[in-house]
């Protein structure tokens, strides 16, 4: 969805999104690793997070290898 939000959006808004929203995901993994290393212990959130990150990674790179539009191409890196 986000780099279809990014290339439909207005400037301002499209700064906002890159700015904030993903600055927001940041501190909510933060939020929830502090807990989680308490309770459970640090592997299994990096364990969690390793495997979410290789999957990101797969998906983006299936979507653009497909892409023929060079400015939603960039938008994926």
């Amino acid at each position: 969805w986000l780099p279809d939000a990014h290339s439909q959006a207005p400037a301002p808004v499209s700064g906002l999104m890159s700015g904030v929203l993903l600055a927001v995901a940041l501190y909510a993994i933060l939020r929830v690793q502090t807990i989680t290393d308490a309770v459970i212990g640090p592997d299994f959130l990096r364990a969690m997070l390793s495997v979410a990150g290789l999957l990101s990674l797969f998906v983006a790179a299936a979507l653009l290898i497909r892409q023929r539009d060079f400015k939603r191409m960039l938008e994926y890196a």
